[in-house]
């Protein structure tokens, strides 16, 4: 499951969300994605950048059988530079076409059995809780500063895209957060202990409980920090049929 709440600072402006979340889940597999198009006044479309980000990410990941680890991170930029390229043909800007206007980071992660497989390129979050360890498998690269971030707009996106395979229990869940969300937190080591929270509201929520949980849980960060806040959950060994349905937002 995902969700995003519009931040406050973009909700005075009269701004939408530059955000975009995408889940799947399906008998045998779950997918997720989050995506934060970059707020800057060069990416002006970093809204239909973030969704085709998603977009691209659960095709790519829900391919069968599974692509080779090295081929995932060309899939995902070629996906979203086809979507892109059409958009620009289709609506074309008043300013020169570039593909930095749809300027975005990415982070997905799909779940088949015991692997969990995760992608990340840009700021945002990825924890994963598995038994009692909480791990960040993979981590933003340091751009040398807070306000610059690696995207998928850049020419060489694809060696930028970080790919992991993750072995994890019966019992997991994993957290994709944007930078908004993240952001909001006062210590820099909020994973543990914020993860651990959502692990132990989780337990007896139905599906619809979960989608309104999710907006409350982003709400606050939404509202603290101002920007677009965004997170994706993904579980392992939930009980059959709790969340079965194909769910998007």
């Amino acid at each position: 499951m995902a969700g995003s709440v519009r931040g406050a600072r973009h909700v005075r402006r009269g701004e939408g969300n530059e955000d975009a979340v995408l889940a799947v889940t399906t008998e045998h597999s779950a997918t997720v994605a989050v995506a934060d198009g970059h707020g800057s006044i060069h990416c002006p479309r970093a809204d239909r950048g973030s969704a085709f980000a998603v977009e691209s990410a659960i095709a790519t990941l829900r391919v069968s059988p599974p692509l080779a680890l090295e081929d995932v991170a060309p899939s995902i930029v070629a996906g979203w530079r086809a979507a892109v390229d059409e958009d620009l043909e289709l609506d074309p800007p008043t300013e020169p076409p570039r593909r930095e206007l749809y300027g975005t980071t990415l982070l997905a992660a799909h779940a088949a059995g015991q692997v969990v497989r995760l992608v990340q390129v840009g700021d945002g979050d990825v924890a994963v809780a598995s038994g009692n360890v909480v791990e960040r498998p993979v981590i933003a690269a340091d751009t040398g500063s807070a306000l610059v971030t690696e995207s998928l707009c850049q020419d060489d996106a694809a060696e930028r895209v970080q790919v992991v395979d993750v072995d994890v229990d019966a019992t997991s869940l994993v957290l994709l957060a944007s930078d908004g969300f993240g952001g909001a937190f006062v210590e820099s080591a909020w994973h543990e202990p914020v993860l651990r929270e959502i692990w132990t509201q989780l337990e007896d929520m139905t599906p619809d409980e979960l989608g309104a949980a999710i907006e409350s849980w982003c709400r606050g960060p939404a509202e603290v920090a101002g920007d677009d806040a965004s997170i994706g959950l993904l579980m392992a060994g939930m009980e059959p049929g709790r969340i079965d349905d194909d769910a998007s937002a």
